[in-house]
């Protein structure tokens, strides 16, 4: 009798695990953006001194769950100048890697359900995954969205089952996709 209790506390650990936890749909129209989170998003307003870009972070930490959507206002475009999503996604990923004391080690392509186009970069820790991040550039708005969790899964044996990404990280928590792939660009009013 022990023992099957002793299974029971194991197998709901290991499903509490596995799981997303439950999350909610912000919206957020003024910012141009809606994405899912874990907990009520604290929002931080702030405007950099020396280029006077005003930045707003989104961060909602839950359960060993860290996610944020960060927005800054750039310069919109001018004639014979373009905004590079690819230059700005290496600008903020390399700051990024700075202040998690990691590098970049994966990058591919990324868009939302609409198909804004964007990017995806994994940023790595003493081997292992320390940040999902993904980079999306809309109008003059570029969109930080990064991912932490403590929660990760181990490895499975079976590499059709995860992101060839993530089989040695802790962001293969299935609450990183959640939160990712809900993100959408919305209009702004």
């Amino acid at each position: 009798m022990r023992y099957l209790n002793l299974a029971a506390v194991v197998a709901t650990a290991s499903l509490t695990v596995s799981c997303a936890p439950p999350m909610t749909a912000y919206d957020y129209p003024k910012y141009g953006f809606a994405a899912d989170f874990p907990a009520p998003p604290k929002v931080t307003d702030t405007t950099d001194p020396q280029t006077d870009r005003h930045t707003t972070v989104f961060d909602a930490q839950s359960l060993g769950r860290d996610f944020a959507v960060t927005v800054t206002d750039v310069d919109p475009p001018r004639p014979y100048h373009y905004l590079d999503i690819d230059q700005l996604a290496d600008d903020a990923s390399k700051a990024t890697a700075k202040a998690v004391g990691g590098e970049v080690t994966y990058r591919t392509s990324a868009a939302t359900a609409e198909g804004v186009v964007g990017r995806e970069l994994v940023i790595s820790k003493g081997g292992r995954r320390a940040v999902r991040a993904r980079y999306y550039l809309s109008g003059a708005r570029f969109y930080v969205l990064t991912a932490k969790s403590s929660m990760g899964l181990s490895p499975v044996t079976e590499a059709t089952d995860v992101d060839p990404s993530t089989e040695s990280g802790s962001d293969n928590d299935p609450a990183v996709k959640v939160f990712l792939t809900s993100f959408r660009v919305t209009p702004t009013p």
